[in-house]
């Protein structure tokens, strides 16, 4: 099974959901866990060391910055970044 991770920068500190795409991403999630497919998703906020920790997202971070995230890496590899992936782009 491939290791998907969706590497996020929480905009606002007081919602849960900030944007249309993010709440998609969320009922994504549940379709893709009945289908057995897990996808890790870490925040900045929650997990600052994961993100200091991968160079492919410390590299973007530096490089890119915040507007390049969320960034989804598979098997540690760039898939996406600067939106949230869709149900095509994991399957």
């Amino acid at each position: 099974m491939k290791k998907i991770e969706v590497f996020e920068i929480p905009v606002g500190c007081c919602a849960p959901i900030s944007n249309p795409a993010e709440a998609e991403f969320k009922e994504l999630l549940l379709k893709l866990k009945k289908e057995q497919l897990q996808v890790e998703v870490i925040s900045m906020t929650q997990h600052p060391q994961k993100f200091l920790g991968n160079s492919v997202i410390s590299s973007i971070a530096q490089q890119e910055g915040r507007n390049a995230f969320p960034v989804t890496l598979v098997d540690g590899e760039l898939l996406l970044k600067g939106r949230y992936p869709q149900y095509g782009d994991l399957k």
